[in-house]
């Protein structure tokens, strides 16, 4: 049996070429689906891996909506973050924590409170 999941574009400034369904036809791939469907109900964290463009964060995103999280989906590029601001990017800092904040701002971790905070590219 075939089971094609499909996704909205997560952002309208979203890059066209980004992918937008996975298709689960092969009995690994199958394996897989059954495997995310089985864990997506739990509060466990869960560590997707595979090459670039193997569709990870497609997976992220269907174990976010067959989950019971209420929170945002909210997928954050870590190989962009310039390495001195990384910390603050994830975490945020308050006002005058360094040179240029003016105002506290709450990171990613917390924007995604509730819900699924993807990290990709996490070992650049």
């Amino acid at each position: 049996m075939t089971r094609l999941l499909t996704f909205p574009d997560p952002h309208p400034l979203a890059p066209p070429h980004r992918a937008k369904a996975l298709l689960f036809s092969d009995p690994r791939s199958q394996a897989l689906l059954a495997h995310i469907e089985r864990i997506a109900p739990s509060e466990a964290s869960v560590l997707v891996v595979g090459d670039t463009g193997t569709g990870e964060e497609l997976v992220a995103r269907h174990i976010q909506a067959a989950s019971r999280r209420a929170g945002p989906f909210l997928a954050v590029n870590c190989g962009a973050f310039a390495d001195r601001l990384v910390e603050s990017e994830l975490f945020g800092h308050e006002a005058g924590a360094f040179t240029g904040a003016v105002q506290a701002r709450a990171g990613w971790f917390e924007a995604a409170h509730g819900g699924t905070l993807f990290r990709d590219e996490i070992g650049e």
